[in-house]
C-alpha cells in the first residue's frame, strides 16, 4: 500500500475504525523507509480522521498535522468510495493537499473521478492492492433473498437492513 507513495506522503489518514491501524503501519512503513535511504526530510506522521455526524473530522489535536502537508489517505474496503470522499472533504478544509489513496480492496470499481476533490487537492492517485468484481442487488431483486438465505447480521449492514425492513 505504501510503495507507490514513497516520498510523496507527510502524513497518513485513515478513516476511523477500518483505517485506524492502516494509517499507522502505512505510517510506520513509509518512515522507515524514508529515514533509510534519505528519501524524504522529517517524518511521515500517523493519524485518523473520526466520524461526525455524516462527515469525518480531525479530533485529537490531530488537525495541527494537516495544513499544507502531503497526505496519503488508506482504507481497507472500498465500496462505493464514500467514507474516503469524506477524509478527502476534511482534509481539503484544512488546507492538506491529498496526493493519493490507497486501499487494500476495491471492490466497488472505485476510480479516481469518483473520489472527488476539495481545493487545492488535485485528482488523487488511487490503488489497490486487489480489485474484486462484486456484484450486488437492490434488495427487491436480491436472489439471495428469494432463496431464503438467512442475513448475516454480525458483519457489514446486515442489522441495520433488519431493522429497515422491520419499520416499513
Amino acid at each position: 500500500m505504501a510503495v507507490p507513495f514513497r516520498g510523496k506522503a507527510e502524513v497518513v489518514v485513515g478513516p476511523e475504525k477500518g483505517g485506524i491501524l492502516l494509517s499507522h503501519c502505512v505510517g510506520a512503513y513509509l518512515d522507515t523507509w524514508n529515514h533509510n535511504d534519505n528519501s524524504f526530510p522529517g517524518e511521515v506522521v500517523s493519524v485518523y480522521a473520526e466520524k461526525s455526524g455524516d462527515e469525518f473530522v480531525f479530533g485529537r489535536g490531530y488537525d495541527q498535522f494537516i495544513p499544507g502537508k502531503r497526505i496519503l489517505i488508506v482504507e481497507d474496503v472500498l465500496t462505493t468510495g464514500g467514507s474516503v470522499k469524506r477524509v478527502i472533504n476534511a482534509v481539503g478544509k484544512l488546507g492538506g493537499i491529498v496526493v493519493g489513496v490507497s486501499a487494500i480492496c476495491n471492490r466497488g470499481g472505485v476510480t479516481e473521478a469518483d473520489l472527488g476533490v476539495v481545493p487545492p487537492a488535485v485528482p488523487p492517485s488511487l490503488r489497490a492492492l486487489v480489485k474484486v468484481d462484486l456484484q450486488d442487488w437492490d434488495e427487491v431483486e436480491c436472489p439471495l433473498c428469494e432463496q431464503g438465505v438467512p442475513i448475516n447480521t454480525n458483519l457489514g449492514k446486515g442489522k441495520e437492513f433488519l431493522a429497515r425492513k422491520q419499520k416499513q
